[in-house]
């Protein structure tokens, strides 16, 4: 199973808003017991889109800009970018038949 990449404010230009391919990205915290549980889910989708779409997770404690900037208010909170845009915005736990339909309508 592919780990999650973790990116911090410096990276998140290069790996997320400057990226080719869509990108799922994770906003979590270290506290977060939903974070901890919806971390399988998305290591799982990554595995099935490898090559299709890049999964970042980001600590959104740490990355209080970041956060901010995509008005994150809870976690665990999954945005979908494509071309340095969010075009999905996915808040709390969801299974992972839910999030793969998000993805989906994205590479569509």
């Amino acid at each position: 199973m592919i780990k999650l990449m973790d990116i911090a404010a410096d990276t998140f230009a290069s790996e997320v808003l400057d990226s080719a391919t869509p990108v799922v990205v994770e906003f979590y915290t270290q506290t977060c017991k939903f974070c901890k549980r919806f971390e399988p889910v998305v290591e799982s989708l990554a595995d099935k889109y490898e090559g299709k779409v890049r999964f970042r997770r980001i600590d959104a404690a740490q990355n209080r800009e970041i956060a901010v900037q995509y008005d994150i208010f809870g976690v665990p909170t999954t945005l979908i970018f494509r071309n340095g845009e969010v075009v999905e915005r996915i808040s709390g736990f969801v299974p992972e038949e839910e999030l793969a339909r998000k993805i989906d309508g994205v590479l569509e």
